[in-house]
C-alpha cells in the first residue's frame, strides 16, 4: 500500500511539471488574456512554444498561466542561447495604485531580463488614462516603491486593448 502511494505521487509529480507544447501561432491575446486559437480555452500550466524562422535558429518561449493570465517564471531562447527570462510578480498593492491611476481592468507586473538590462514591463489591460502624464506619474510611484525591492534600468508600459498592444518606454537612471 505504501509502494503504490509513493507511485502514484511520482506520477503525479511527474505530470505537473510537463510541459504542454503549443505552437506560437496559436496563442492569442484578449485583452491580456491568453488563449489557445485552436481550441478557444485560455492557457492554463506550463507551455513551451516553439518558432521556426527563416535564416534564424529555432526560437522557444517556456511560460506558465493560469485562467489565461501569466504567471510565474518565463524565458525565451534562440537555439541555445538565452534571449530573454523573468517573472510576473505578484505585488498586489502597487498593481492595486496604478490601476487606479491609469482606470485598467487589470495591471500584470512582469520584472525581466536582456543580458544584463533589467526592465520592468507595466501591462495596463484596457487604460482609460494611458497618456505621457499620467504614465509618468506612475512610474515616479513604482520607482520609489520598488527601488529597494528590484533591480531595473527601464520601466516599459504595454496598453493592451482587445488583441492590441502599444508600447511606451520610461528610462530611469535607478538611484
Amino acid at each position: 500500500m505504501k509502494f503504490e502511494f509513493v507511485a502514484i505521487f511520482l506520477v503525479l509529480m511527474l505530470l505537473s511539471s510537463c510541459s504542454q507544447s503549443i505552437e506560437y501561432d496559436n496563442i492569442q491575446n484578449k485583452d491580456g488574456l491568453y488563449f489557445d486559437k485552436s481550441t478557444g480555452k485560455f492557457l492554463d500550466g506550463k507551455f513551451e512554444s516553439v518558432t521556426l524562422r527563416p535564416y534564424s535558429r529555432e526560437t522557444v518561449i517556456k511560460q506558465e498561466f493560469k485562467n489565461g493570465l501569466p504567471t510565474g517564471e518565463w524565458e525565451e531562447w534562440n537555439g541555445d542561447e538565452l534571449i530573454h527570462h523573468g517573472e510576473y510578480i505578484q505585488e498586489n498593492d502597487l498593481a492595486i495604485r496604478i490601476k487606479k491611476m491609469t482606470n485598467s481592468k487589470r495591471v500584470n507586473l512582469n520584472l525581466w531580463k536582456e543580458a544584463d538590462f533589467a526592465m520592468l514591463s507595466i501591462e495596463l489591460v484596457q487604460p482609460a488614462h494611458a497618456d505621457s502624464s499620467t504614465l509618468e506619474k506612475v512610474a515616479i510611484v513604482t520607482e520609489k516603491e520598488f527601488k529597494d525591492k528590484y533591480v531595473f534600468s527601464t520601466i516599459i508600459f504595454d496598453s493592451i486593448n482587445n488583441s492590441t498592444t502599444e508600447r511606451r518606454i520610461f528610462e530611469y537612471e535607478i538611484r
